[in-house]
């Protein structure tokens, strides 16, 4: 589980499913990631009147290599990074307006919202630093810290996670 912070207006949770596979008696470890986050904003502007505001959707896949800087078994301390792909679905206000006509009563309000829809798949890379620890030799606890450059946008996200050595 992680929080994802790709912008102010975006923060949420991106539960994620990861894959590793470590090598050279856990000095290298290469890891694929599948994750996905939906961020729906309810906005209230006016007396009565809800609207649907931002809406952001990601199906994230990362591909990292990591180096383990510890010569620990229980603790291991890795910084690496890799490919982002990321499946980006927005659909943002891009304007708004407000109208109200009261030649007689009760007044007549009118909104009209404009959005703006993407739909891309996109390209980057990203770094991340992780720690572990390992409660048994098959149950470990992480901390991880990774920042991602897509072309259209970039992410910090903080996660912690249960992992199964296998």
């Amino acid at each position: 589980m992680s929080i994802d912070v790709p912008s102010p207006d975006a923060v949420a949770f991106r539960p994620n499913l990861r894959l590793t596979r470590n090598f050279f008696n856990n000095r290298i470890v290469v890891a694929s990631t599948v994750g996905y986050f939906s961020k729906s904003d309810a906005n209230s502007s006016f007396p009565n009147f809800v609207f649907r505001g931002n809406q952001r959707k990601r199906i994230t896949a990362d591909f990292t290599l990591l180096i383990n800087l510890l010569k620990r078994n229980q603790h291991t301390l890795r910084i690496g990074g890799g490919l982002s792909v990321w499946y980006i679905d927005d659909k943002l206000i891009d304007s708004s307006v407000f109208l109200t006509v009261s030649p007689t009563s009760p007044a007549i309000s009118l909104y009209f919202l404009a959005y703006n829809q993407i739909r891309v798949i996109d390209t980057g890379w990203h770094v991340t630093a992780e720690y572990e620890y390992l409660i048994t030799p098959k149950l470990g606890i992480d901390a991880r810290l990774t920042f991602t450059a897509v072309h259209l946008e970039q992410s910090s996200l903080a996660g912690i996670g249960l992992g199964y050595h296998f």
